[in-house]
């Protein structure tokens, strides 16, 4: 991983997230890429530039995996949205007695 970039935007709602990465991998046959990310809804998977259908990914209640990333270099892109007030596990972005509260993960 060379390159990470991430933006968002809180609203009263919702939060949504923009992160973009460059990776750079050994040469050779690539293994799956597996990210982890809990109560997340996916708005879109880009590889360079490309936006992913499903059946590309796999995207569970906890991951998100590329089981075939491209190459040794690529640009990984990825649109979430979460709702803060209803994070329960007082993990990442919460909303707490009105206030908007994370861990500095």
């Amino acid at each position: 991983m060379r390159t990470q970039c991430s933006s968002f935007m809180l609203k009263l709602e919702k939060l949504t997230t923009f992160f973009y990465v460059n990776f750079s991998c050994k040469i050779g046959s690539p293994s799956p890429l597996v990210l982890d990310g809990v109560d997340l809804k996916l708005i879109s998977v880009k590889v360079n530039g490309k936006e992913l259908k499903e059946g590309a990914y796999i995207l569970d209640s906890c991951h998100l995996t590329l089981s075939s990333p491209p190459g040794n270099k690529f640009t990984l892109e990825i649109d979430t949205e979460i709702q803060p007030q209803k994070n329960t596990l007082l993990e990442g972005l919460y909303k707490s007695s009105g206030n908007f509260c994370t861990q500095c993960e």
